[in-house]
């Protein structure tokens, strides 16, 4: 549920419609709406991440990268910045070196795709209320 709330959200003020949309959807019961956005909400306003959930950032999420040999990739967030592009995506369970790598190849197709200072990160959605949000800069 997290990670499809969160390809529906460039900023923080997008949390409340996606969170009413996934409702009026069925994706999400009305009671757990609050502790939905709590989560959602320290997320994008996470010290790391705030940047890539502001306003004025150009977001991408969900959107297929095409590569020469007809393959695509598709990473949950892309966000270009004055500074470099980000590109995040969102994993739930148990960290993974396959992760890294996967991070690794998204970034080196921005690269290829003429995109500067590309920074891959990894985040780790916390699986219940009482684990905490993991961040990792691949």
């Amino acid at each position: 549920m997290m990670h499809h709330l969160l390809s529906q959200i460039n900023t923080s003020a997008d949390i409340p419609g996606a969170i009413e949309q996934a409702v009026m959807q069925g994706l999400l019961a009305a009671g757990e709406k609050e502790a939905i956005a709590k989560s959602l909400d320290q997320l994008v306003s996470h010290s790391t991440l705030a940047q890539y959930f502001a306003p004025g950032a150009e977001v991408m999420t969900e959107r297929d990268i095409l590569l020469s040999d007809g393959h695509a990739l598709r990473p949950d967030r892309v966000v270009k910045l004055p500074s470099g592009t980000a590109v995040i995506d969102y994993k739930t369970g148990k960290e993974n070196p396959m992760h890294q790598q996967q991070m690794e190849t998204y970034a080196a197709a921005l690269r290829d795709m003429g995109m500067t200072e590309v920074v891959p990160w990894l985040v780790y959605l916390p699986s219940d209320e009482h684990a905490d949000l993991k961040i990792e800069k691949v």
